[in-house]
């Protein structure tokens, strides 16, 4: 197991993509985070919201993640 970063604003939500080789961190502020599972690197971070992430959710095929806010926004990534 590893050890993911520490983050300036607190992680609200996470989930596991890509068979569980990646971990999505959704922040506070609106950033999403995509952390390697083996080592915990950061591998990719993105604004993705303008507000605080309320949650996240992964197809049960694993290729597209919606992201939901506190301001009612839905994105869907694939």
């Amino acid at each position: 197991m590893a050890r993911i970063g520490r983050h300036a604003r607190p992680a609200l939500n996470c989930c596991y993509i890509d068979d569980e080789r990646a971990l999505v961190v959704g922040l506070l502020d609106g950033t999403l985070c995509v952390y390697r599972s083996a080592d915990g690197k950061l591998v990719q971070s993105v604004r993705a919201h303008d507000s605080g992430l309320r949650g996240l959710a992964l197809s049960p095929d694993g290729a597209v993640l919606v992201s939901a806010a506190f301001d009612g926004k839905v994105r869907v990534w694939n």
